[in-house]
């Protein structure tokens, strides 16, 4: 059985005629991942010591023909932020071919090796501090640079990359990285601004009829639910598919702690207030026409009340939601098997709750492609 520590011919020859090939150029996994931060996070692998992950990958995703990997890059969850930079001892990261078919991915470790892996990165790895981070996709900064880079070939199988964090003694770190799934998904990112009687306001966004990605998609309704704890005030939805580079900082008009994240395209009033145990609640449908050429879009919004007891503006604002519409029919080219670093067997990450829904990291490979 070939293994990957060395160049086949068409390889080495496709490699010698690319011209800059150190200089590399980048895929991210799956396609969506670019367009905005995705609606999961997973602790594996290096949200604690003592956790393994590997990541079986669709040939066909990754080249037509072959690829030289240079670096791994993730990113972490930007729910989770501000976080602390933190450090591992010893991470070891294989790579290999894989005969086995990424949807049919074992639940047995070994299993889905079936060549010799390449030991690429082996050593401490470093995750850095992060901020917390505002619209669109969070920066590619959790990085492995292969020490020794890995020469992938299409002909050969899939893609399977094997992550192991040993186990050691150190307080554990709840460092979550972004994660994808099929269809689209809504984020939140920023904060809802003070209230002096902490009558907080907030704003998310769910798809209809039940919490689907796959539902957040041309042909379907997205709600826009504004929550406030105590009262209910006329208001605004403000609906844009740009958000602001820099929040508008309300301070100096008179409400302090109240910033914009949402560029004006659209205002629409506030519906009707409901209440219940949770407080009042205001909900607008969003009808997506059935166009599939709106996937890929991105939709931001953000809720404003007019209060005159919260400052001296008169005005409250929400947090914002990052909407991206996907496409109802889409899969995700990979799957993801989570287990400990010292056991046999894992399993799949699923974000499904009565149905599967397979999920993998968000997942960057610096090379060459080909």
């Amino acid at each position: 059985m070939k293994t990957s520590t060395a160049l086949c011919p068409p390889l080495a020859a496709a490699r010698l005629a690319l011209p800059g090939l150190g200089q590399g150029s980048s895929l991210e996994l799956p396609a969506p991942v670019a367009l905005a931060e995705c609606s999961q996070g997973s602790y594996w692998p290096f949200g604690y010591s003592g956790l393994r992950s590997q990541v079986l990958i669709d040939g066909a995703a990754v080249a037509v023909n072959g690829a030289v990997v240079f670096e791994l890059r993730f990113r972490a969850d930007r729910g989770m932020a501000p976080l602390a930079a933190h450090t591992w001892s010893n991470v070891t990261v294989r790579m290999s071919h894989s005969a086995v078919p990424y949807h049919l991915m074992s639940r047995t470790f070994a299993a889905n090796e079936t060549e010799t892996p390449v030991v690429v990165y082996q050593g401490p790895l470093t995750l850095p501090a992060q901020t917390p981070g505002l619209a669109g996709p969070q920066p590619w900064n959790v990085v492995v640079p292969l020490v020794n880079p890995f020469t992938y070939d299409r002909n050969l199988g899939n893609l399977l990359i094997d992550i192991v964090n040993e186990l050691e003694i150190d307080p554990p770190q709840a460092y979550l990285l972004d994660a994808a799934e099929p269809g689209g998904g809504a984020t939140t990112f920023g904060h809802g601004g003070d209230h002096p009687g902490f009558d907080t306001l907030s704003l998310r966004a769910t798809s209809l009829p039940v919490h689907d990605p796959l539902r957040y998609s041309p042909g379907n309704t997205i709600e826009f639910t504004t929550t406030r704890q105590f009262s209910q005030a006329p208001g605004l939805l403000l609906l844009s598919t740009t958000a602001k580079p820099v929040p508008q900082d309300l301070g100096p008009l008179g409400a302090p702690g109240n910033e914009l994240y949402v560029e004006l395209e659209a205002l629409v009033n506030l519906p009707a207030w409901t209440f219940d145990a949770a407080g009042y609640h205001a909900t607008l449908g969003l009808a997506v026409p059935n166009v599939p050429s709106l996937a890929g879009v991105v939709i931001y919004g953000q809720s404003v009340v007019l209060d005159p007891t919260a400052n001296a503006m008169g005005a409250l604002t929400s947090e914002a939601v990052e909407v991206r519409l996907g496409d109802a029919n889409d899969f995700l080219p990979m799957r993801q098997l989570d287990g400990l670093s010292t056991g046999a067997t894992g399993f799949l990450l699923d974000f499904g709750d009565l149905s599967p829904r397979f999920g993998a990291l968000a997942l960057r490979l610096e090379g060459a492609f080909f």
